[in-house]
């Protein structure tokens, strides 16, 4: 009978630490998985509007009334600055940063704006992080992050069939490109 319990403890043990490493590391790995495919896929500092069978492969998304673009970005020489032309519908822009985590979001309601200009900055200091940056006149955000290698995916709705394409050439019209540093 002793065997028998020790050996179904054991069981149960085991099973519920392979059941917590699997929530613990299988987000992250899910998140560096989906960025090393971005980054391989496209070109660095470089705002890409994924067709729809690169989101299936890509992304792993399968929400067809969403639209792709992304920016696989790299900050350790220049400043990055995304010029975003905004649809008419529900959008969203995330950063992430090279282990998956989301280091910046914005949205339509947040922004209020059809255009926006980003700049995605190297940190100074650890006080020096822009956990929630705010709008600036002329829709200008400025992100101070130390994350220097990583993702923007800016999302945005389909209302229907007949608009893919109006949204797709407004997400071509925006901009992901490298910036000299400015110097103080």
């Amino acid at each position: 009978m002793g065997r028998i319990l020790f050996w179904a403890i054991a069981t149960v043990m085991l099973a519920g630490a392979t059941h917590l490493a699997v929530v613990l590391f299988t987000p992250d790995i899910s998140m560096a998985s989906l960025i090393g495919r971005i980054t391989a896929a496209t070109a660095v500092n470089r705002m890409v509007v994924l067709e729809p069978e690169e989101t299936a492969t890509l992304v792993h998304e399968i929400n067809p009334d969403l639209a792709y673009a992304v920016c696989p970005y790299d900050i350790v020489d220049n400043d990055l600055q995304i010029t975003l032309e905004i649809p008419d519908t529900y959008w969203s822009i995330s950063i992430y940063n090279e282990r998956g985590d989301n280091i910046y979001t914005l949205n339509d309601r947040q922004a209020g704006a059809s255009y926006l200009v980003l700049r995605l900055v190297q940190k100074a200091s650890a006080s020096d992080e822009t956990l929630v940056p705010s709008l600036t006149e002329g829709n200008a955000v400025v992100v101070r992050t130390s994350s220097l290698r990583g993702v923007i995916m800016l999302r945005a709705m389909v209302p229907n069939g007949a608009y893919r394409q109006r949204i797709r050439d407004v997400l071509a019209a925006s901009r992901c490109a490298p910036q000299a540093r400015e110097t103080s």
